[in-house]
């Protein structure tokens, strides 16, 4: 048995089960996250799962309502102060790029934890990439990105969806109440 164990705890390591999507936020440093109060959900249909699975779809546009909304911002059907949109990439490589989509990257725009600007970014198949963009200024306020969530075992898809979308906004909210101390 102690021979096995080795391989036993290697297996466990690296089981697609037990390895950790990454998530990571994006946000812009200069928003006061407590100004917003509207949101309107805008479908990115050429990259979102809406015709590839519509189920999914379905999930993911649920999991963005009921976070705003947990977040204090309610759903408006027009006149929103933030647009809320997500991407996939689902059969290759999706490259992002915001000023196709209308709206831009502000100079105080911070990837999370580095410190470091942000700038356009090509994303993994199974990457889901979630926006959010000030409808005045139309600069991202934050972007939520979870890594290879979407290549997973088609019944688990769906849990797994729902559990990185929750870890986007937990991380939200921590740089969002950092925000709003500092102001």
């Amino acid at each position: 048995m102690l021979k096995r164990l080795p391989i036993l705890m290697a297996l466990a390591l690296f089981s697609p089960a037990v390895v950790a999507q990454q998530v990571t936020v994006e946000y812009n440093e200069d928003i006061k996250p407590g100004s917003y109060k509207t949101f309107t959900f805008v479908d990115a249909q050429a990259n979102s799962m809406s015709e590839a699975n519509p189920a999914m779809h379905e999930r993911a546009v649920a999991n963005i309502r009921v976070m705003m909304v947990r977040s204090g911002i309610r759903e408006v059907a027009s006149g929103a102060e933030l647009h809320v949109t997500y991407y996939a990439a689902r059969g290759d490589d999706l490259s992002v790029q915001v000023s196709d989509y209308g709206y831009k990257y502000p100079r105080s725009y911070k990837r999370s934890g580095s410190g470091g600007s942000a700038m356009p970014a090509t994303y993994t198949q199974g990457s889901i990439i979630v926006d959010v963009w000030d409808t005045e200024t139309d600069e991202v306020v934050w972007r939520g990105v979870a890594i290879d969530i979407l290549k997973a075992n088609p019944e688990k898809r769906g849990k797994q969806l729902d559990k990185v979308m929750e870890t986007m906004w937990r991380k939200w909210a921590a740089i969002k109440r950092k925000l709003l101390a500092r102001n």
